[in-house]
């Protein structure tokens, strides 16, 4: 394993209700689940390169948000339909085609 998180190999459990409890046996929750499958996109990418573990570092999406941003913090929650359409815009300006609709 290269990409050092918290979840370990949680993502190879076969079934959704195995991989909703981390190696410990606490339940994780919805958000960490949603990402488990790009854990691991991560953790092939470094194991292939792992000259770029020194570049890999986790953050809050919201502080990328405000350093794309000019350093400035969103002005609408991201819950809302407005700060939705802020975030998005922000991608769509720095990555011209680069962003997927999530709820497809």
């Amino acid at each position: 394993m290269f990409f050092r998180h918290p979840l370990g190999l949680l993502w190879l459990a076969a079934h959704i209700c195995e991989v909703h409890y981390r190696a410990d046996g606490r339940k994780i929750s919805k958000q960490t689940f949603c990402i488990l499958d790009k854990i691991k996109e991560v953790d092939e990418i470094i194991g292939k390169n792992p000259s770029l573990q020194s570049h890999v570092r986790e953050i809050h999406p919201e502080v990328s948000f405000a350093l794309w941003n000019s350093g400035r913090p969103m002005q609408h929650r991201k819950s809302c339909t407005a700060g939705r359409a802020e975030r998005e815009a922000l991608i769509d300006t720095i990555w011209p085609g680069q962003r997927h609709n999530e709820s497809s």
